[in-house]
């Protein structure tokens, strides 16, 4: 079964945050949507 993980944060957030810092969420997102998909759990 196919998802979408939909992220959504104000503009002044992603604007205040470092290269690094950015990196570290796309990464902790990536995992959240795994962990979701290995377990089945979709909005669907």
């Amino acid at each position: 079964m196919s998802y979408l993980l939909l992220v959504v944060e104000p503009v002044e957030q992603r604007e205040s945050r470092i290269q690094e810092e950015g990196r570290e969420t796309y990464l902790q997102m990536g995992e959240f949507a795994n962990d979701k998909g290995s377990r089945s759990v979709t909005g669907v």
